[in-house]
């Protein structure tokens, strides 16, 4: 769902969406608060929330039953296609961590989201913190999977800088 609203140009209705989801089924907000807002803004990251591990059914017709951890994550998501949220998806995500440092999907989550801002090294981080919580081999390669992706788009940021030192470092 949030990539169909991402995809449709319509980030903003995606996390209003998610947001209306957890009041209506009693989920703590996964927002930040004031003081953890201060304190991301002096160690460059944010965060705050809560969280039981309880599943319910989004309803709309997606019949689809999705936990809180799970409801946060694409809350993050629906963020980080929201062109100007950044900070909203990262607050989620290290909120998301917070609650549930064991669950590798946060570590991953946000290790993408570090990678698209071309935080590489911090993005670096989350990933390898990532696949020392993941407890499967399904889930290790699901962190080097988006390890490899935020590898090739620096390897690809690099390879145009290098052909015209004075283009930026993203693509237009």
């Amino acid at each position: 769902l949030s990539d169909e609203y991402s995809n449709a140009g319509q980030a903003a209705q995606a996390v209003d969406f998610f947001l209306r989801a957890q009041k209506e089924w009693d989920f703590p907000a996964a927002t930040p608060t004031p003081d953890d807002r201060a304190e991301g803004a002096a160690t460059g990251d944010a965060g705050a929330g809560g969280g039981a591990d309880t599943a319910t059914n989004l309803g709309g017709g997606l019949g689809a039953a999705v936990s809180e951890p799970e409801l946060r994550l694409l809350l993050g998501r629906a963020y980080s296609a929201w062109p100007g949220h950044q900070q909203d998806a990262l607050a989620t995500y290290n909120a998301f961590l917070r609650d549930l440092p064991d669950d590798y999907r946060g570590y991953a989550a946000k290790g993408a989201l570090l990678a698209q801002g071309e935080d590489f090294a911090g993005a670096d981080r989350a990933f390898l913190q990532g696949r020392y919580h993941a407890r499967t081999p399904l889930e290790r390669a699901t962190v080097d999977q988006a390890r490899a992706q935020a590898t090739l788009k620096q390897l690809e940021g690099t390879q145009r800088t290098l052909r015209d030192p004075a283009a930026p470092s993203t693509p237009p």
